[in-house]
């Protein structure tokens, strides 16, 4: 037992927090400053430029630390950050013996930094729950009573005392046989840090093969919820984003993901996050996040690290909610799977520059089948795969019949439903065609990314095709704002959450013939009963068209009227041809105080005619005398 101690060097714990500080975390506002800018950059390259599958790509967390169930000896190691409700064997980071010929084995293990956490639930030895007694405040009972003992702390700002045995007058406690290695002393508090110190006896019976493997269960970090503070619009409590103190247990991605973002600060230091401000950060996206996490009871856990990739952190905590980082501007936001209403149409005549449409994601993206990993408690809290892959056979025939699969981590995630859902959502946004790239009026500088809008442009291959804004660029110069979309299709969120076993067809354009006339587009023109001045000073009633021809295989213009006889009978249609340039047509020569109906029509390169939606009944305004 002994010869096995010596594998732990002597490290004092809170020597090994403060290298871990400055080697993993870097602290200080200019160091803040810049991990933002370099988050906000990333979003923004990625958010534009990015395959549909981005979102379903296993963001990377761990790092070479290995699994959070392993318990690891490795005092120059990072320091772990622990979410939600999860299991970990944490990182030792200080082991000695002490006592009569070195009887007693002493660990202190760190958890999770930016304490107080919520609550310790249980602690697992060899997967089986062991309980501590009162008596003394540390010892276990049955199996391994007198023979293992154990006190924690949640990592309080700052701990009252260091943890440490206490002395029974029975000696059946290590404080009782000088059990506490000298080198432990009253200045080594870990405070805010949730850890524990773990203590066993040398028993070749009860550890004949050594330490047994142990587990630590709990509600880990604190969070702020935006919807819990009565100083954001819409919510109402006591939270405070300045001020952890009034922060809460949560086990919401996007509560942790926005938490993420302002980042975790130990007497005024930043040790966990991107340390954003408030203003940096687009909360009410975060906010319609959680709400929608809460609704689709999707939730996170497990432990990322201190030299993990910051923006792999925030695109696991987000993959745990459908969702993925975006930029707004100079602000970090997100972007959730939900179903969305369109906020306007964009037409043809919007676009005032080249348009770029990649109408169908690569075979490399566009995906049909996946085996989702995922955190299981049953399994203690291994990653695991899920009894079968989650596969659209309706998207396997639209591939010819070639299954396209791929294997996703979800790493915070511990549900198999919760996973399954997130994998069906990947598979969808994977067939999503993307990007469509858009220069338009200045006018849509209004809309911002995560808005969905409708795109019917039918010589671009897009009828009706609503789509969602991932990234909007205005030029200063000319005012023209560029919109990069990506193509929304309606019927994936049922079929992703599970409420209809109908997937959606795989989005793509619309043929365009343009040989074929456009039909004219409803309010493209106008028709208004008038009376308008003769060359010889009378007045004459007229039907005055005004538009633009949104077409531009139109060769000619035919504005045409009728006259309305009552009882259903109508006159013979009057009609004049015009160029495609035109946008006033005056028809004149018309009966005083009569009903007309008008029409516009076109003429392409290659078909005669195309009759318009336009169908108007005027009345010619005034009783007016014929010249």
């Amino acid at each position: 037992m002994a010869e096995a101690v010596v594998v732990a060097a002597k490290w004092v714990a809170v020597k090994v927090f403060q290298f871990a500080v400055s080697q993993g975390v870097q602290a200080g506002t200019a160091a803040s400053l810049m991990t933002v800018a370099k988050v906000v950059a990333q979003v923004a390259i990625t958010a534009g430029i990015s395959s549909a599958l981005g979102a379903a790509l296993s963001p990377k967390i761990g790092g070479d630390f290995g699994s959070q169930i392993d318990f690891k000896a490795d005092p120059r190691g990072p320091v772990p950050y622990a979410m939600g409700r999860t299991g970990t064997a944490g990182n030792v980071v200080f082991a000695q013996t002490a006592g009569d010929k070195n009887k007693y084995l002493n660990y202190a293990t760190v958890y999770s930094a930016a304490g107080p956490i919520d609550s310790y639930e249980s602690f697992l030895i060899n997967g089986t729950p062991v309980t501590f007694g009162t008596d003394a405040g540390e010892g276990a009972s049955g199996y391994y009573q007198n023979r293992m003992w154990r006190r924690t702390q949640l990592g309080a700002r700052p701990e009252a005392g260091r943890l440490q045995w206490t002395a029974t007058g029975t000696k059946d406690t290590p404080a009782d046989h000088s059990g506490l290695p000298a080198e432990w002393t009253t200045a080594h508090k870990l405070s805010g840090l949730a850890a524990d110190l773990w203590c066993l006896q040398y028993n070749t019976t009860v550890y004949s093969s050594g330490p047994p493997r142990r587990l630590t269960v709990a509600k880990w970090v604190k969070v702020y919820d935006p919807r819990l503070d009565s100083t954001f619009p819409g919510g109402s409590g006591p939270q405070r984003s300045d001020n952890e103190a009034t922060w809460a247990w949560s086990e919401n991605p996007y509560v942790h993901a926005l938490t993420w973002c302002l980042g975790r600060h130990v007497n005024g230091v930043r040790v966990m996050g991107l340390g954003a401000p408030l203003s940096a950060i687009d909360v009410a996206a975060f906010v319609e996040g959680a709400n929608i996490a809460d609704a689709n009871d999707w939730t996170l856990g497990g432990v990322v690290y201190s030299t993990d990739d910051k923006w792999e952190v925030l695109t696991a905590m987000l993959q745990a909610g459908a969702g993925r980082p975006m930029r707004l501007g100079a602000k970090i936001s997100c972007l959730v799977s939900t179903p969305r209403t369109s906020l306007a149409t964009l037409t043809a005549d919007d676009v005032v520059g080249e348009a770029q449409i990649t109408g169908t994601p690569s075979r490399r993206t566009r995906i049909n089948t996946v085996w989702p990993k995922y955190r299981e408690e049953s399994q203690g809290w291994e990653m695991v795969a899920t009894d079968a892959s989650v596969q659209v056979a309706a998207h396997i025939t639209a591939d010819g019949g070639k299954v396209r699969s791929r294997e996703i981590q979800y790493g915070l995630v511990q549900n198999s439903v919760q996973a399954a859902q997130l994998a069906r959502y990947d598979i969808e946004n994977s067939r999503e065609f993307q990007p469509v790239v858009l220069p338009c009026k200045p006018a849509w500088m209004a809309y911002k990314p995560g808005d969905c809008i409708t795109v019917d442009a039918p010589e671009f291959g897009l009828v009706s095709r609503k789509m969602l804004i991932l990234r909007r660029q205005r030029d200063p110069a000319t005012l023209i704002t560029t919109l990069t979309l990506v193509s929304e299709t309606d019927g994936k969120h049922p079929f992703a959450l599970g409420s209809t076993l109908t997937p959606p067809a795989t989005p793509g354009l619309n043929g365009y013939d343009p040989n074929q006339s456009t039909v004219v587009a409803a309010g493209s023109w106008t028709a208004t009963g008038t009376a308008l001045t003769g060359p010889d000073g009378s007045t004459q009633p007229a039907i005055v068209f005004e538009g633009e021809v949104e077409d531009p295989n139109v060769t000619r213009v035919i504005a045409e009227t009728r006259l309305s006889l009552g009882g259903g009978n109508f006159g013979d249609w009057m009609s004049s041809e015009h160029s495609p340039q035109i946008r006033r047509i005056e028809v004149r020569g018309l009966l005083p105080s009569s009903d007309y109906h008008c029409r516009i029509r076109y003429r392409t390169a290659l078909q005669a005619e195309g009759l318009t939606g336009l169908d108007l009944g005027i009345k010619t305004t005034g009783a007016l005398s014929v010249p």
